[in-house]
């Protein structure tokens, strides 16, 4: 019984001295952050910005040590590839080209990690939410912002028409190649 008294004092010794060890993650004020609509930015904010920006919120577990390293690992290779924080220094298309592709790892589910999402519900991207992203970048995408981020993606001036209209509008512009046209409705 000693033995395992001696043991369990070790490991609470062990414990403490692990939470004085702690690493910073660095962080400072946003550069130029990703120029996108409101409801955009509620969206990357709520799934992304945790590891991908300066803007980081850690849930109180993710202080406990060994913990804490595994997730400032995480957020530094996560800042890596991608940076909300820095990213409007970028041009324009740019920084949709960069939004794009951060949206199909969202598609794929490679983003968020798995294990985040695990620990962190709240960050998962909805489908509505993906959906928004996508008619965002999308080249006929609505100027207007949607009027609500919840209820749907349609701009008022897009209410009540129907998705082949839309296609046809885009490829009148341009915006389609003729091999999608063609088998949408059979002509040119």
């Amino acid at each position: 019984m000693k033995v395992i008294g001696k043991l369990g004092l070790a490991f609470a010794v062990v414990f403490v001295l692990l939470q004085c060890m702690r690493p910073t993650i660095p962080s400072k004020p946003a550069v130029a952050e990703l120029q996108a609509p409101a409801y955009i930015h509620q969206i990357l904010e709520k799934s992304c910005y945790s590891c991908h920006s300066d803007g980081r919120r850690l849930a109180w577990f993710d202080e406990i040590q060994p913990g804490y390293w595994l997730v400032r690992k995480d957020i530094l290779t996560a800042r890596e590839h991608l940076d909300f924080s820095t990213l409007g220094s970028k041009p324009a298309a740019t920084q949709k080209a960069t939004l794009y592709e951060a949206v199909n790892m969202i598609q794929l589910g490679a983003m968020p990690l798995p294990r985040f999402t695990a620990l962190h519900p709240e960050a998962r991207v909805l489908s509505a939410e993906l959906a928004e992203l996508k008619v965002y970048l999308s080249p006929w995408a609505p100027l207007q912002e949607p009027s609500t981020v919840s209820g749907g993606t349609q701009a008022p001036e897009l209410a009540g028409k129907k998705p082949s209209t839309l296609l046809e509008n885009a490829a009148r512009n341009g915006m389609v190649s003729p091999s999608i046209r063609r088998s949408r409705d059979g002509s040119l």
